[in-house]
């Protein structure tokens, strides 16, 4: 039979097991990075002879019964506030009146950008968690995306990181028009230390907020981070709006199928995991990617931060950054994908390069 165990070695939420290929996920050592330490959740056949083995499947089935319980009081908590009288639609004259100001408000940052910009080559240093950059580019809002939780504006990071945020908020606003993605902090200007976070050092790190919808199936932008609870909604003012699954599986996907730019991890909460892996298999995805996905998608330890309002997402050091310093190996497929590029450019090279004198 299969069985779901947690490694005692690490804390982290136990959740049940994905029954796909290699959906375990390992360790991570994250050099010292306090927020990231990764648990894993492993799925493998085993034999249990004995009156010993079947204490510890009833002890087993104990703890998933309790849990059971405890989720289905959540979900009845849940059910009745959902079920209370709510002026769903009622925006307050102060909720409106802010949303106005806000939809008039020049962003600081974007005018700090305009004048602290480089030419420079973009570079990390050190780890995710004692690190610095140089050549830094600004992640400025568009039409794809906008800015939350800017208070220190750190919307600085490596140009690898800021391509491929530019390239997967697009993807998913082609597919959706009118959908921006929520972009929380990646780095400051120069790197260090952010208040609240333990990594965001180095210019590879960056927060998403995840795609919404109201009860209507209408595309919700939050203008924040919220939480999203067991059921898959989220209280958002007066209203409840409902995690947009689609769009957030459309989001990880192009993040894992960019061209240019390798993703190292993308941090979630086990519950939001459980669903875009779900989302993955009713969309029948290639099992290549279903197992890339994963791996990618790592649920944090108990101690850290839950993310049940934003992903994580962390690239692996480019390949022109010698003194970056990666948190785990390569991933098999980055490899793959490294080489290729790296013959890409070699032919591109030779391509353009003068005719030799006679």
């Amino acid at each position: 039979m299969l069985t779901s165990t947690t490694n005692p070695s690490l804390h982290h939420d136990t959740i049940p097991a994905v029954e796909a290929p290699g959906d375990e996920f390992p360790h991570i050592d994250d050099g010292g990075d306090e927020e990231l330490a990764f648990g894993a959740v492993e799925c493998f056949p085993i034999r249990m002879p004995g009156f010993h083995a079947r204490g510890v499947v009833l002890v087993a089935l104990t703890l998933l019964s309790q849990d059971a319980s405890i989720i289905r009081a959540q979900d009845r908590a849940q059910d009745a506030t959902e079920q209370a009288p709510q002026a769903e639609d009622v925006v307050t004259p102060a909720e409106a009146e802010a949303d106005a100001v806000h939809a008039y408000i020049v962003d600081p940052c974007s005018e700090a950008a305009a004048m602290n910009g480089t030419n420079a080559p973009s570079r990390s240093y050190g780890t995710t968690g004692m690190g610095h950059l140089s050549g830094a580019v600004f992640l400025s809002d568009s039409p794809t995306r906008y800015h939350v939780d800017d208070g220190e504006c750190a919307f600085w990071g490596l140009s690898a990181l800021v391509g491929l945020v530019e390239r997967a908020a697009a993807s998913v606003e082609a597919r959706w028009p009118g959908a921006r993605l929520a972009v929380g902090e990646l780095s400051l200007q120069e790197g260090g230390r952010i208040r609240g976070h333990a990594s965001h050092t180095s210019g590879r790190d960056v927060d998403f907020g995840f795609y919404f919808l109201d009860r209507r199936g209408n595309i919700v932008e939050p203008g924040r981070l919220i939480d999203v609870r067991s059921n898959g909604t989220a209280r958002l003012k007066s209203k409840w709006v409902r995690f947009d699954v689609q769009r957030n599986w459309h989001l990880v996907n192009a993040l894992l199928d960019d061209p240019e730019t390798d993703v190292e991890i993308i941090l979630v909460n086990a519950r939001i995991r459980m669903m875009l892996i779900n989302e993955a298999r009713r969309q029948r995805v290639p099992r290549s990617r279903l197992n890339e996905a994963a791996r990618v998608l790592v649920v944090p330890e108990r101690r850290g931060h839950p993310h049940l309002n934003h992903f994580h997402v962390r690239i692996f050091c480019p390949e022109d950054s010698p003194e970056c310093e990666n948190g785990r190996p390569l991933w098999d497929w980055t490899v793959a994908r490294r080489a290729l590029r790296a013959i890409a450019h070699e032919t591109a090279d030779e391509l353009t390069a003068p005719p030799p004198r006679e």
